[in-house]
């Protein structure tokens, strides 16, 4: 029988509420409120045409999910302190406990006023999100935990005070301090859903429906996912798949509310039969009326040619023409290869970052999600990760073509040349909160 235990949580102590917890098989406990046990989801992959990648299911990535991992490689993750993550037989992998600092060390990092060491030791994503479905399978040996925080700080990774720690481990296993919640059966491999919407922490079922619900006394906004290995033995991620929530429609599938072209250009936009957003011609830009800054878009594009080529753009200063970030759109690569694009590629940064794979295939419509936060830039295809930015370049808030800007901008879609023939449909974005200030996400002492 499961077992679900509440009580009220104060709100500067969450993260030091556990201190020690030994649960039996099928218990989630966390000191101050408690999830059931944790259900199935589909682990989502579907083996495409070999030369391309493994990608997500049309369903999923349709219906707006991405994979936090590719199954092959840490591209969008970054290791941080001395935890070592590898890959191998298609799980992220990490065994065994980490080095002690040396003195110099702990001293340097209390000069900083970091948390405890082995807060920083581990593989975090290089992307921030904001509310989200989040679903993987993981497995734990014996004497090991897995820790996966939602909205950590991107500054350090740790559990802050509006962090969810979440904690994998066999029931005999002593969980770390710190932990809200502990998801494991008796068996040493599970699947799991979880839901980040406001202050709600929501464990789904297989299908969809909320099972469990707490809610967070300090709601984060938004943060990355940070991977830890405690303890002794082996822990392995084999999927880890994400889906932006909040989004609001920016397209209504019947005229251009809410868009207006730059004007002077031979571009012809358009709403056809299907009740897609379409572009013949060019050149030309259709922009967005709202302002985006900090964000989740994702759209569906359909390339109705052989190589065309076309783009989203990004904060972009309205009525500038072809300015900002480019998100682009050209599915045509070297030979058979489909690591070597040609003209950056769909899913890449124009002149900032190649696609590191062409996902897309023209006359096949195709998924494509933009996040940015910050000098932060990813972008995924058919939920496949092709990009992952940082942009170092010098500050420039006039125009991201010439310089890193974080300023708010319009949305673009980019008529490139007369063979301009593409559609659109499915736009939709979310803006994310700012993020909050060092004083607020600092772990309490």
């Amino acid at each position: 029988m499961k077992r679900t235990i509440a009580a009220k949580i104060e709100a500067e102590t969450i993260v030091s509420i556990v201190k020690k917890v030994s649960v039996r098989i099928a218990s989630v406990l966390g000191t101050g409120l408690a999830l059931a046990a944790v259900m199935a989801a589909a682990k989502g992959t579907e083996a495409q045409n070999a030369s391309v990648v493994e990608t997500l299911p049309r369903a999923d990535y349709e219906r707006g999910w991405i994979r936090l991992f590719d199954g092959a490689t840490t591209f969008g993750w970054r290791e941080r302190g001395r935890q070592t993550w590898k890959v191998a037989d298609g799980a992220l992998i990490s065994v065994g406990d980490r080095p002690e600092r040396t003195s110099k060390e702990e001293a340097d990092a209390q000069a900083r006023n970091e948390p405890e060491r082995k807060n920083l030791d581990a593989l975090v994503s290089s992307t921030e999100f904001g509310d989200f479905d989040i679903r993987g399978e993981c497995e734990v040996e014996s004497n090991a935990v897995l820790l996966i925080t939602l909205h950590a700080p991107a500054d350090t990774g740790t559990p802050g005070k509006s962090a969810i720690p979440i904690t994998f481990s066999l029931p005999q296993t002593e969980i770390p301090h710190g932990t809200i919640t502990r998801m494991m059966r008796a068996k040493n491999r599970v699947k799991f859903t979880i839901r980040i919407e406001g202050d709600k922490v929501i464990t789904l079922d297989a299908s969809g429906k909320p099972v469990t619900q707490l809610r967070r006394i300090r709601p984060g906004g938004r943060g990355i996912i940070s991977l830890q290995s405690i303890g002794l033995g082996a822990v392995k991620m084999y999927s880890l798949d994400l889906r932006p929530l909040g989004q609001t429609p920016l397209f209504n599938g019947k005229d251009l509310t809410g868009w207006k072209a730059v004007e002077g250009h031979a571009s012809v936009f358009g709403v056809n039969s299907d009740g897609n957003l379409s572009v013949h011609n060019g050149n030309g830009d259709l922009q967005t009326t709202s302002m985006w800054g900090d964000f989740a878009l994702q759209l569906d594009v359909f390339s109705n040619g052989d190589h065309l080529n076309s783009g989203a753009f990004f904060r972009v200063e309205p009525g500038v023409f072809w300015g900002g970030y480019e998100a682009q759109i050209r599915s045509q690569w070297e030979g058979d290869d489909r690591s070597k694009p040609v003209d950056i590629g769909t899913g890449g940064i124009y002149n900032i970052q190649p696609a590191r794979k062409v996902v897309s295939s023209d006359r096949e419509w195709f998924t494509m999600t933009v996040i940015a936060t910050g000098i932060h830039l990813g972008v995924w295809v058919n939920g496949y990760q092709t990009a992952d930015v940082i942009d170092t370049r010098p500050a420039d808030e006039t125009n991201a073509r010439n310089g890193a800007r974080t300023r708010a901008g319009v949305f673009g879609l980019q008529g490139h040349d007369p063979t301009t023939d593409l559609a659109f449909r499915n736009i939709r974005a979310v803006e994310l909160p700012p993020l909050k200030s060092k004083t607020d996400i600092k772990s309490p002492k």
